[in-house]
C-alpha cells in the first residue's frame, strides 16, 4: 500500500521551519487574493444569484529539489474553475490535477451552493495518486468539499469590490516580503551604477518588473518555479539591461556573459580557449580579435573623480563586492541557498545579524556564532562552484590568474567580478526547473 503523501492545502507540513514558511504562507495568499480577484471582476455585470467561492490552488508537501516547488514544499495545481468563479444554484463539480516528479495527482471537490435553512451536507471529493507504472491508489484529499449560501446581485457586487480591495493590499505585502531580494538584485551590479542609473533608478526598474511577475505568478499560467527563483532572474535582468545600454556593452559581452553564466568553471580561462567556446556559441565570435575579447573580459571602463570620491573611498570602490569588515556581502550570497534548509540554518545567525533575513522572535547571538555563521554560508555557496573557502578573501581568491594579488585594488575588483559572475550562474541555473 503506498504510503499517503504529505500535501495540504492549508498549512505549511514541516513545522521545524516555521519563520521561513510563514512568509511562503503569506505570499501564497496575497498570490490567491490578487487571482481570485481578477476572476471576480468577469462576473461584474452578472444579474444572477450565486456565491464566488475561493479555494485553494496551491498545496505544501515535501520540498523536492529541482522541482520548481518553494521552500515550503508548495506548488501550483491546475483547476478546472478559477477561485473567484461566481457558482449558480446547485452543485458543481471542480477537478483538479498536480504533475509531481514522480507521480500524477489527480481529484475533485464539489461547490454547492444552497438556499436550504439546514446546511447540507458536503458533496464527494476524491483524491487519487497514480505512479509511473500506472498504479491508482486513493489517497486522503487537501481539498474539501465546500457549501455556500447565495447571495443576491448586489451583494455580489460589493463582494466584488472587497476582493479588489484585498487585491490592493496583497500587491503590497508581496512587495514588502520581497522587498529583500529586490534591494539583492540591485546590489549585485552596483558597481556599474553611471551618472544615468544610479541604485534608486534601479531599485524603481526592480519593483516595475515586480509588478508584471505578480501577475504572471498569480494566473493559471503561474510558472513552475519558486518566487524567489523567478524574482531574482528577471529582476537581475531588468536592472542590468539599462545598465549595459548605458555603458555600451556590445555583443561580444553579452555572448561572454552567457558563457559564462552557463559555464562558471570558465572563470579565469586563457583566450584561447574562451574564443573556442564562444564562437561554439556564435559564428560571429570567428571575427572577433583577441584584443576585443579582452577587453569584454576586462568589462567597460570607468570614470571615478577622485574629487569627489576622495582618493582612498575610491580605491575602496575595487572591491564594492566588500562590506565594511571586509567580507563578500551577505545578500549576495544566500539567494545561492535558497533551495538548502541546511545551510540556511546554518547561516541563519549571521543573516538575521545583518537583517537580511527578519525574525518573528529577538534572537541576539554571539559574535563568535555570527562568524561562524557567516563562514558556514561562504563555505555552502563554495561548495556549489566546486571551491573551498570560508572566508571572503579565500572564495575571491579562488578567481584570480596568474600574476593577480588580492591586495592590488584593480586585481581585486576583476577577482570579484568573476566571483559574481559565478554567483550569478547559481542563482539563474542552480536550482529549479
Amino acid at each position: 500500500m503506498l504510503e499517503a503523501p504529505r500535501l495540504y492545502a492549508d498549512r505549511c507540513v514541516d513545522e521545524r521551519r516555521i519563520p521561513f514558511f510563514e512568509r511562503e504562507a503569506k505570499l501564497e495568499a496575497a498570490f490567491l487574493a490578487i487571482r481570485t480577484a481578477h476572476t471576480s471582476r468577469l462576473f461584474a455585470d452578472s444579474t444572477k444569484t450565486g456565491a464566488f467561492a475561493v479555494f485553494p490552488v496551491v498545496l505544501y508537501g515535501l520540498f523536492k529539489k529541482y522541482s520548481g516547488c518553494g521552500a515550503a514544499g508548495q506548488q501550483a495545481i491546475n483547476v478546472a474553475i478559477e477561485p473567484g468563479t461566481l457558482f449558480p444554484l446547485g452543485s458543481t463539480r471542480v477537478d483538479w490535477t498536480l504533475n509531481t516528479t514522480d507521480s500524477t495527482i489527480t481529484g475533485y471537490f464539489t461547490v454547492t451552493v444552497s438556499r436550504a435553512k439546514r446546511v447540507p451536507s458536503p458533496g464527494k471529493a476524491t483524491c487519487i495518486v497514480t505512479t509511473a507504472d500506472g498504479k491508482r491508489y486513493h489517497v486522503p484529499t487537501p481539498l474539501p468539499s465546500i457549501v455556500l449560501s447565495p447571495r443576491n446581485p448586489s451583494a455580489l457586487k460589493a463582494q466584488i469590490a472587497e476582493f479588489d480591495r484585498r487585491d490592493k493590499e496583497a500587491r503590497g505585502e508581496i512587495l514588502r516580503l520581497t522587498d529583500g531580494l529586490l534591494h539583492q538584485a540591485v546590489s549585485h551590479v552596483r558597481m556599474g551604477f553611471t551618472n544615468l542609473v544610479d541604485a534608486d533608478d534601479a531599485y524603481q526598474l526592480a519593483v516595475i518588473e515586480l509588478m508584471r511577475l505578480i501577475d504572471r505568478f498569480a494566473s493559471p499560467n503561474r510558472p513552475r518555479v519558486s518566487w524567489g527563483r523567478y524574482v531574482m532572474l528577471y529582476t537581475n535582468r531588468a536592472v542590468v539591461r539599462p545598465l549595459e545600454q548605458e555603458r555600451h556593452i556590445g555583443r561580444p559581452e553579452r555572448a561572454l556573459g552567457r558563457l559564462l553564466e552557463q559555464r562558471p568553471d570558465l572563470a579565469g580561462a586563457s583566450i584561447s580557449k574562451l574564443r573556442a567556446e564562444l564562437e561554439k556559441m556564435t559564428p560571429e565570435a570567428k571575427r572577433w580579435s583577441d584584443a576585443r575579447i579582452a577587453q569584454a573580459i576586462a568589462g567597460p571602463s570607468r570614470t571615478v573623480s577622485l574629487d569627489q570620491e576622495g582618493y582612498d573611498r575610491a580605491e575602496d570602490k575595487a572591491g564594492a563586492d566588500l562590506e565594511d569588515d571586509g567580507e563578500l556581502s551577505g545578500d549576495v550570497l544566500v539567494g545561492t541557498i535558497l533551495d538548502d534548509p541546511r545551510s540556511l540554518r546554518a547561516a541563519r545567525p549571521y543573516l538575521v545579524s545583518r537583517s537580511i533575513i527578519s525574525s518573528d522572535h529577538e534572537e541576539q547571538s554571539s559574535p563568535r556564532t555570527v562568524r561562524r555563521s557567516r563562514q558556514a554560508l561562504i563555505r555552502a555557496v563554495a561548495d556549489r562552484l566546486g571551491i573551498k573557502a570560508e572566508t571572503s578573501r579565500e572564495f575571491v581568491e579562488c578567481f584570480a590568474r596568474d600574476g593577480e594579488s588580492y591586495d592590488v585594488p584593480s586585481d581585486r575588483q576583476r577577482m570579484s567580478e568573476r566571483a559574481r559572475m559565478a554567483i550569478k550562474s547559481i542563482l539563474e541555473h542552480g536550482y529549479d526547473t
